[in-house]
Order: C-alpha cells, then sequence, then structure tokens
C-alpha cells in the first residue's frame, strides 16, 4: 500500500519535471521563455529547500499539512487564473 503509493507519487513528480518544462517552452512568447523556464526550475528549488528545512525543525505532521495548504492554494489559484 504505502509503497506502492510512494512508488506512484515518484513516478507522477518526475514525469511532471519533464512535461511541464516543454509546456512551458511551447506556450511561452520567444522572448520570455528563458525567463519562464528558470523561473519554474527555481520554484522547484525553492520548494525542495523550504521541504528540507521544515523537516528538520517541526513534527513531519506539521511539514506534510503545510505542504497540502501549500499545493491547494497553488490549485486554487491556477484554477482561478490568476
Amino acid at each position: 500500500g504505502l509503497l506502492a503509493g510512494r512508488f506512484l507519487t515518484g513516478v507522477g513528480a518526475g514525469l511532471a519535471n519533464v512535461v511541464t518544462p516543454m509546456y512551458i517552452a511551447e506556450i511561452s512568447p520567444a522572448k520570455l521563455r528563458g525567463l519562464f523556464g528558470t523561473f519554474y526550475q527555481l520554484a522547484t528549488c525553492a520548494g525542495i529547500l523550504l521541504m528540507y528545512i521544515l523537516g528538520a525543525t517541526v513534527d513531519w505532521r506539521v511539514a506534510a499539512a503545510t505542504g497540502a495548504v501549500m499545493g491547494a492554494a497553488i490549485a486554487v489559484v491556477g484554477q482561478a487564473g490568476l
């Protein structure tokens, strides 16, 4: 159960990190393509760094809740088209 869930989550995250930059590059204007691609990578690394810091300083439940809230906020903003 848990191992399969972790495996599928890893596969999904890996696929997203391949497909998303390609999609961004395809829809971005040529003048802004590098900026948008770089911002995506920086945001990904900043999120990983934040979770490493939280994981080292707070209980795992707080870190998990923080990740869930941030993911939900991104989903809401994305659906609103902001």
